[in-house]
């Protein structure tokens, strides 16, 4: 017997503050894309599966920048 599932694909972007972004005087510590997938097996355990990139990374997060991450 075959489970259905479903698989589906994105894309997006991630900021990483000190403190709420909305609040005055938020300091941008790191920030980056990403793409990947999710598979959704009726009846069995789901996979999410994600990398990106930090394209901008400040402080003592510098040495970040460039990095893969998942």
């Amino acid at each position: 017997m075959r489970f259905a599932g479903q698989t589906s694909h994105y894309g997006g972007a991630f900021e990483i503050y000190d403190k709420d972004p909305k609040l005055p005087g938020a300091v941008l510590l790191m920030a980056g894309d990403g793409h990947g997938s999710t598979t959704v097996r009726h009846g069995k355990k789901s996979n999410w599966r994600t990398s990106g990139t930090v394209t901008e990374a400040y402080g003592e997060y510098a040495d970040w920048e460039g990095r893969r991450v998942h």
